[in-house]
C-alpha cells in the first residue's frame, strides 16, 4: 500500500468505486461521511481493501465519553454495511468533553480486542500529546495529520518510525487553504527534471519519505494519473522539497498552537544585577543565572524534615483532602490540619527566611502550597505547564520542593537559561510578562531550555520574573511543596 483516497461526505460512489477499480486499497473518510451510506453499493474484494474511519467529537463532544465511543463505532458500522473497520481513528486528538483523551482512547482499545476495528489510531495530532499517549498507554497503529511540502511534521515524521506507527498524509497537496503550494517553482522544475505532474511529484516524495498519502478527487483522470508514481526522486530533491516548509497549516484545531497561542518575535529575560551579590551562594546563583538547584535533605535538617513528615503524611491520607486549585482540574491542592502545622514551620524555617531576606533585602511575606499535578484532559500543557514570567512588579522568590522523583515526563521545572555573551533584561517599567507559550516556540527562538530533574526533596529556589514552565505532565503524578516569598 503505498497510496490511499481520501473521500469527504459528498464523494459520489462512483468515485469511490472508480479509486477502488483503478487500485487504491485504502479508502478513507469519517463517521459523519455521507459517502459510507453508499459503501453497500460498492463491488470490492473486502480481503484486500482497507475502509478506514473516525471518531467525531467536535459537532457532538460526548460522542468522546466512553460511554458512548462503542455506539458511534457500531452505528458508523451499520451504515456502512461493515463488520469492522481497518482503522478507526479519533478525528482530533482534543477533549471535547469533559473527559481525558486517554479514556476515550481505552474504548478504541476495547473496539480493536472486541473485532470491529482492526487498528487505531490518532488523526491531527500533536507530538506532546503522541509522546504522552505512548508513554501511558498502548502506542497506536496509525497516525493522520495534515502533511504536505509547506507542512513537513518532521518529528511526527521521525517519531512514527521510530515507534513503528504507520503516518497518513490527509490534504497532502496542501489543503485548499494553501493553493500556492502546487504552483511552487521548485514544485515546477522538478516537474519538467522528471516529467511528471506537480501532484505526482508531491506524493511520491510522502512515499519516499514513509507517509501514506490519502488524496482526494471526483476527477476519474486524476484519480488514475495520482497512482501513476512509477519513478523515483533523488535524494537531494527530496531534501529541497522538504526544505520548503513553512509550518503553514491549512486546518488549524483546538489542539494546535496555532489556535491556542500568538507567535511572538522576540522572548526578553533578565538582566544581572551584580550589585545585588552577597556571601550566600544560593543567592549568588538566583542573581547571577535566575534559579539555584539543591537537594534539601543535604542542605536544611528542619526544613528536610518539615518536607519528610508533609510526604508521610500524604501516604497516609492518599486521596483525601486533595481540592482543585485555581479552577484547574490538573492540578490539586492538600490542605488539612496537620500539613497547616508543617505549613507554619516552614514558614518559620531560618534558613529560608535569610535566603528570602538576603535576596529581597526587605520583610517578606510567605506562601505554602502543597500541590499535586497530574495528566490534563487533553494530553497538552496548560497554565503553569506552559512557558511564562510572572508578572508582579517587585521582586518574587519562588521555591519547588519535589515530594516524589521527578523525571523528564513527570512534571519538571523548566527555566529558559542565561547567556552570559548576551545580557538580558530583568528589572523593567511595569514588569511586563510575555502571554503563555510553548517550549517549541522558545527553542524556535534561539532560547536555551534547562530542565530539572530529580530525586525526592531536590529543590529549586528561582525568580518568578525568570521565563519558566511550572511542569508539564506526560507520564506519572508530581507532588511538591510550592513556595512564593514576597515583599510585604
Amino acid at each position: 500500500m503505498q497510496i490511499g483516497y481520501g473521500t469527504k461526505s459528498d464523494t459520489p460512489h462512483s468515485c469511490i468505486q472508480s479509486a477502488i477499480n483503478t487500485g487504491y486499497s485504502f479508502i478513507d473518510g469519517k463517521d459523519t461521511n455521507k459517502a459510507w451510506n453508499n459503501i453497500k453499493r460498492l463491488t470490492f474484494d473486502r480481503n484486500n481493501t482497507m475502509f478506514c474511519s473516525k471518531l467525531m467529537g467536535e459537532n457532538k463532544p460526548d460522542n468522546h465519553l466512553p460511554s458512548n465511543v462503542r455506539k458511534q463505532c457500531l452505528d458508523s458500522l451499520k451504515r456502512a454495511g461493515l463488520t469492522y473497520w481497518d482503522v478507526y481513528y479519533i478525528h482530533t486528538t482534543y477533549s471535547f468533553a469533559d473527559v481525558s483523551i486517554l479514556e476515550t482512547w481505552k474504548e478504541l482499545i476495547k473496539l480493536k480486542e472486541d473485532g470491529h476495528v482492526k487498528y487505531i489510531g490518532l488523526s491531527n495530532v500533536t507530538l506532546d500529546q503522541l509522546k504522552t499517549l505512548v508513554l501511558n498507554s498502548k502506542t497506536p497503529d496509525y497516525v493522520q495529520n495534515e502533511i504536505h511540502p509547506y507542512l513537513t511534521e518532521n518529528s511526527i515524521l521521525s517519531f512514527c518510525l521510530k515507534h513503528n506507527i504507520k503516518l497518513v498524509a490527509h490534504s497532502p497537496f496542501g489543503s485548499i487553504q494553501n493553493k500556492k503550494l502546487i504552483k511552487d517553482p521548485l514544485l515546477h522544475n522538478l516537474s519538467l527534471k522528471y516529467k511528471k505532474t506537480p501532484y505526482q511529484i508531491i506524493l511520491k516524495w510522502h512515499i519516499q519519505r514513509g507517509i501514506i498519502p490519502i488524496p482526494s478527487s471526483k476527477n476519474s483522470d486524476n484519480i488514475l494519473s495520482n497512482t501513476q508514481l512509477n519513478f523515483e526522486i533523488q535524494s537531494e530533491d527530496i531534501l529541497r522539497i522538504t526544505g520548503l516548509n513553512k509550518n503553514k497549516r491549512g486546518y488549524i484545531k483546538p489542539n494546535h498552537d496555532e489556535h491556542r497561542f500568538t507567535k511572538h518575535k522576540s522572548y526578553r529575560q533578565r538582566l544581572i544585577i551584580l550589585d545585588d551579590l552577597c556571601n550566600n551562594p544560593v543567592v549568588n546563583d538566583i542573581v547571577r543565572k535566575g534559579y539555584h538547584v539543591c537537594n534539601i535533605k543535604d542542605t536544611n535538617e528542619e526544613l528536610y524534615q518539615a518536607c519528610k513528615d508533609i510526604s508521610k503524611h500524604l501516604e497516609i491520607q492518599q486521596n483525601q483532602h486533595w481540592k482543585t486549585i485555581w479552577s484547574r482540574s490538573f492540578m490539586k491542592q492538600f490542605e488539612d490540619k496537620t500539613t497547616n502545622a508543617y505549613k507554619q514551620l516552614i514558614q518559620k524555617n531560618n534558613y529560608l527566611n535569610q535566603i528570602a531576606q538576603e535576596y529581597l533585602q526587605s520583610k517578606h511575606q510567605i506562601r505554602i502550597f502543597i500541590t499535586k499535578n497530574t495528566i490534563t484532559n487533553d494530553l497538552l500543557p496548560h497554565q503553569t505547564g506552559l512557558f511564562h514570567r510572572d508578572i508582579q512588579k517587585q521582586k518574587t522568590l519562588k521555591i519547588m520542593i519535589y515530594l516524589n522523583d521527578v523525571d523528564e515526563w513527570n512534571g519538571p521545572l523548566k527555566v529558559v537559561s542565561e547567556d552570559n555573551n548576551r545580557q538580558r533584561w530583568f528589572r523593567e517599567k511595569g514588569y511586563e510578562t510575555i502571554p503563555r507559550t510553548t517550549e517549541n516556540e522558545l527553542i524556535n527562538s534561539d532560547c536555551k531550555i534547562e530542565t530539572i530533574t530529580g530525586k525526592q526533596y531536590t529543590t529549586v529556589f528561582f525568580e518568578g520574573t525568570l521565563t519558566h514552565s511550572g511542569g508539564y505532565i506526560q507520564r506519572g503524578t508530581r507532588y511538591a511543596i510550592y513556595i512564593e516569598i514576597l515583599k510585604n
